[in-house]
């Protein structure tokens, strides 16, 4: 609706942000347990046909299912986390910016009588 402007919610918007850091953090803990973990175990199902079909299926599916579990690609959370803290504060400025015009404003109007 025309006028009615728009808000936000910066307290949540940076809890929001802080929730994103720590879970970018937790999330790298587990990511670097796992590969630390699996590392020394190499291609353990071996180079002959019965492992070579194997690897086929295994290591799609375990990527596949590490991607969608958020044990993969973890890294671009602290970007998220970055983002939303931006936005908070593009938004903060920006409300601060139109007070400090309009309290302009009114004194120049104020003067002007």
């Amino acid at each position: 609706m025309a006028g009615d402007g728009v808000t936000a919610d910066l307290d949540g918007m940076n809890r929001a942000a802080q929730q994103f850091q720590q879970t970018a953090e937790a999330a790298a803990v587990v990511g670097n347990k796992l590969a630390s973990d699996l590392a020394p175990l190499g291609d353990f199902w071996g180079g002959d046909s019965t492992g070579k079909t194997f690897e086929q299926k295994y290591l799609p599916a375990v990527t596949t299912w590490m991607g969608q579990a958020g044990v993969v690609g973890y890294e671009g959370l602290p970007g998220i986390s970055d983002a939303v803290s931006g936005w908070a504060g593009t938004y903060d400025d920006q409300v601060q910016s139109e007070e400090t015009d309009a309290t302009q404003l009114r004194s120049e109007i104020d003067g002007a009588r």
